[in-house]
């Protein structure tokens, strides 16, 4: 097994632990005087962007933005962004671009074009690469050295933009911060439990038939991620979809040997949750249902269905905690396929070729 990758996974706590201290007052200010601009009518939209587990890692700052924020927040491919709509961006745009990092041959094409945003905010592992050196405001995960398969760096990239958010939202920074301190100790009990559990869930699962990976709002991200990291890791063929988005045609892939994991979300979905979770028994498939403490479905386990419930932690840190088991999971499936858990065979960890 490819031991790189399972350090990895257990350095995921110790990152997290440690986001909050790339917020120095130097980095403060700075956003301080972007919220300013902000307010002020300087921006007509906001752009967040990104690649792969980048772009994924963005949605939920884009759901948090777009709720708070007064003028329009998009989320958009950064190969799209630059191949095809680039004479968006404008001086009234605010960028906020994502990489683990900061080379990443479509992100690094943004730094480049003739027209350059109003302001630009950078989200990367560290420092010293062509997107951190090009933003106005660079934000670390410094999640440090990462080889295989992405873990820690798009956990501590979720962490870094869920303080930004609190910053350009004018919410609790403080808070933001205890949530991001509880949701790593919580990661680390967590990783340890599902570590215990693998190869229950990797049974239960299978190694050959495609995995549909499902969620709503924040959870969504921990769907798309998923889906990523399994056709990735794994290199099993997967898929991944809004909860409303499946009933509307892969609804019809159900039947037996069907084969979810759904993301349970906050409670503010639960009753729609638990009615598509019985669409998908009724007809024979079976799902893995991943739950925020409590927030668990309205039915009992059984041969088709079973649930794995993690520490309660804020709405918007729940993705942090819903992709570790997809993380975990990764070793006993590539194992059971003939693969080195976390390693590459096709790409590399920075993908320069647009």
């Amino acid at each position: 097994m490819g031991q790189s990758y399972l350090d990895e996974i257990h350095e995921q706590p110790h990152v997290l632990s440690k986001i909050a201290d790339g917020f120095d007052d130097n980095t403060i200010q700075r956003l301080v005087d972007l919220c300013a601009r902000i307010k002020s009518g300087a921006f007509t939209k906001v752009i967040l962007t990104g690649m792969g587990g980048s772009l994924i890692g963005s949605y939920p700052s884009w759901l948090e933005l777009s709720k708070a924020l007064d003028i329009p927040v998009m989320l958009i491919d950064a190969s799209e962004l630059t191949q095809q709509i680039a004479s968006i961006i404008d001086a009234q745009t605010l960028i906020i671009a994502t990489s683990q990092s900061g080379e990443s041959g479509e992100v690094a094409r943004i730094t480049r074009l003739e027209q350059q945003p109003g302001a630009s905010i950078s989200v990367t592992n560290g420092p010293g690469n062509s997107l951190a050196n090009w933003a106005n405001v660079a934000l670390l995960s410094n999640a440090g050295p990462e080889s295989t398969v992405s873990t820690k760096s798009y956990t501590g990239g979720l962490a870094v933009l869920k303080l930004l958010c609190a910053h350009l939202t004018g919410t609790d920074e403080a808070e933001a911060r205890t949530d991001i301190a509880i949701a790593a100790n919580a990661v680390r009990n967590f990783t340890a439990e599902m570590l215990a559990r693998n190869e229950e869930i990797a049974e239960f699962l299978g190694s050959e038939t495609p995995v549909c990976f499902i969620g709503r709002g924040h959870s969504y991200t921990s769907a798309q991620i998923s889906a990523l990291i399994t056709s990735e890791g794994a290199k099993l063929h997967s898929s991944a979809f809004s909860g409303g988005g499946f009933r509307h045609g892969p609804v019809e892939l159900l039947r037996d040997g069907f084969v979810s994991v759904f993301y349970f979300g906050d409670d503010a979905v639960t009753d729609i949750n638990n009615a598509l979770l019985h669409t998908i028994l009724k007809h024979g498939g079976k799902s893995l249902v991943l739950c925020n403490g409590e927030h668990i479905p309205s039915m009992p386990e059984s041969d088709k269905l079973k649930v794995v419930s993690f520490p309660a932690v804020a709405a918007d840190a729940v993705p942090i905690l819903e992709v570790i088991p997809t993380q975990t999971l990764q070793i006993p499936l590539s194992i059971a396929r003939g693969f080195v858990p976390g390693d590459f065979l096709n790409a590399s960890k920075i993908t320069a070729v647009e």
